[in-house]
Order: structure tokens, then sequence, then C-alpha cells
């Protein structure tokens, strides 16, 4: 079973639905509307207005898998293929049985809140790699040193992000990188002025 959210109603969802009927895929459509449900409620073909108290709902089109009955392999040689048709899903979850008893829109929101982090730690180390490319001997020795530390903070973040494989997201505070990269950048410009 395949559970399809907030699918439009355009040339790629006629595509989509071509492809489900031709594969005799099973599948169901939810809006945002059923987001307060759980996913195993969806599964079971609980479809019924049930609201998600989260007003920021993910609006981009998403795809869960029912990991009992399609495996990682499975779900990607399906993605692949619609990737093929230009179909592409802004979320794309395999649900194992930890998250039948969550809420989909709470499933949402951990996968889009996760996106933006991972997107701010890929920028933090951009701003990392830049600095490595400046030389020191053109630069004030103290805001070198400044920016030496700011530098060697936002790296000490991301190995212990990277390192530290019993860490959760959750306990992970986002702002920590939003610090260390405002720090940066004030380092940078002070570097640079």
């Amino acid at each position: 079973m395949i559970i399809f959210y907030q699918i439009p109603d355009d040339s790629k969802a006629e595509k989509l639905r071509e492809i489900l009927a031709a594969d005799g895929t099973s599948h169901m459509y939810v809006y945002k509307e059923a987001a307060g449900h759980t996913i195993g409620e969806l599964f079971a073909g609980d479809t019924i207005a049930k609201a998600h108290p989260d007003a920021s709902l993910p609006e981009d089109p998403g795809v869960i898998f029912n990991a009992n009955d399609t495996s990682h392999e499975e779900a990607t040689k399906f993605l692949e293929k619609l990737a093929e048709n230009q179909i592409i899903f802004g979320y794309q979850v395999l649900a194992d049985e930890s998250m039948m008893d969550l809420p989909l829109g709470d499933v949402l929101v951990g996968h889009r809140d996760y996106q933006q982090f991972l997107g701010k730690l890929a920028f933090l180390q951009q701003m990392i790699d830049g600095c490595g490319a400046l030389k020191q001997e053109s630069y004030d020795p103290d805001k070198w040193s400044d920016l030496k530390i700011a530098v060697a903070n936002a790296n000490d973040f991301l190995d212990a992000v990277v390192n530290d494989t019993d860490s959760q997201f959750d306990e992970i505070d986002p702002k920590d990188v939003d610090g260390l990269i405002v720090k940066l950048q004030s380092a940078m410009q002070r570097l640079l002025n």
C-alpha cells in the first residue's frame, strides 16, 4: 500500500494514475485535512477528515510506503520509475512499525524540519570550506584569530553531529547551527573590513 499526500490535479498526477493503474499498485490519496490521522489509521483505510494541529503542514506532495509490504529496494525502484516521468515528491517516507502510531502531520513536519536542518549543516560546511581558501598572511592577525576560532567551533559542532551515532535530530537544537553560521559570518565580515 502506498499513500500519496497532497497530489495536485495536473498532468503529472494523470501520469501517476496511469503508472499506478498499469502496475496494479494499491494506493490512496490523502490531503491536509486527514493529516491528524496516524500512519497506521491511514494504511487501515481511515481517511475521513481529521485535522492536524500544526498550521504549517507541508504543501509539497509526499509519498508514504508501508514497510510491512514494501521493501526499501521496491520503494526506490518505484520512485526511480516516477522520476523518469518527472514525478518527484518533496516527502518520501518508508513507514515502519515505529511510525504507525504517529500522526501523518507529525511525520511530515519532522521530515521537513530535518531536511531544513541538513540544509543548514551543508551551508555551514560550505562556509567552512570557503574560509579554508583564505590565506592567513593577507589579513590582520587578531581578526584572523577570531575567524580561526569560529571555524574551529563550527568544525567541532559538525564533527559531533556526524560522529555521535547515539544522537537524535530532536536532541540537537537547530538554533545552535544558526548561531554558528552567524558567528562565522560575523568573523568573516570583520576579517574583510
